[in-house]
């Protein structure tokens, strides 16, 4: 979805195949480019169409934001105004920590310099899991 232009065309497809993973699907997240700065008009028209969509009713969002304009009250606002959980994360440019802005807390961690390495198996993840804890 292009900069969360015209949600109901292009989140409606999206979430029909979602609604296919049931109770397995706890939040869909949105994740923004670091280029792209707050509009509130968008982001209410991803707001008003996920609280009237009936695809999947209830399901939970999540809004990752990487340009530092997005992180004012009126976004706060819109976010909390709808539970929408304004994700709180460890991007190097960006660290989010606060507000808690829904009734859930989403964490995203990318690592403390930069960009997490992405494991090759199964098994190399395992390693990398007990490594660090």
């Amino acid at each position: 979805m292009k900069k969360l232009a015209q949600p109901e065309k292009h989140l409606s497809l999206f979430l029909r195949h979602a609604s296919r993973l049931g109770k397995k699907l706890a939040v869909v997240l949105f994740q923004l480019s670091p280029a792209w700065r707050f509009r509130r008009d968008r982001l209410e028209g991803l707001c008003k169409f996920l609280a009237g969509q009936r695809i999947v009713p209830g399901v939970r969002a999540a809004l990752e934001v990487r340009h530092p304009s997005w992180l004012c009250p009126e976004c706060f606002a819109l976010l909390r105004n709808h539970n929408i959980a304004l994700v709180f994360a460890d991007w190097p440019e960006l660290p989010v920590r606060e507000p808690v802005t829904a009734s859930f807390i989403f964490v995203r961690r990318h690592g403390p310099d930069e960009l997490p390495i992405i494991p090759t198996s199964h098994s190399s993840m395992k390693r990398e899991t007990f490594a660090s804890g």
